[in-house]
């Protein structure tokens, strides 16, 4: 039986710009073995067409949210990434379109829990063992 993986973390500014270059495949190397790098471009990201600076985007969402005017913690919490995944015999079983639908489903549903203005990207990687979306 398969299962499905939903894990949540919490990042301080100082992580955002490894997570950005992790999650659009920024690096010229990886310390990760599990990723291929010939399989790089069939990865894709569900909400941006290009890749984007992740800094701005949560600076601009953090601004648009804002109810004080007291600055910001140096370490407050300003990121929050979820890794979407399952098992790799569900994948095996499933066509390429239905793998994308599985994460647009996903994606979907975590606009609605907590606001699609607050998603700034949804990185698929099919360069890894296992198919997952950040």
């Amino acid at each position: 039986m398969s299962y499905m993986v939903c894990h949540f973390g919490k990042y301080k500014a100082g992580n955002v710009f490894g997570l950005q270059k992790h999650n659009q495949r920024e690096n010229e190397n990886y310390s990760n073995i599990d990723i291929d790098k010939a399989r790089i471009l069939l990865n894709y990201d569900l909400v941006n067409k290009n890749d984007i600076n992740y800094i701005k985007k949560i600076k601009t969402i953090i601004e648009a949210n804002r109810r004080s005017e007291r600055a910001i913690r140096k370490d407050a919490t300003v990121y929050c990434e979820c890794i979407v995944s399952s098992d790799g015999t569900f994948f095996e079983n499933l066509t390429e379109d239905k793998q994308k639908e599985f994460f647009k489903s996903s994606l979907e549903y975590l606009k609605n829990k907590i606001g699609e203005e607050f998603i700034i990207s949804a990185n698929v990687h099919l360069d890894e063992t296992t198919p997952h979306m950040h």
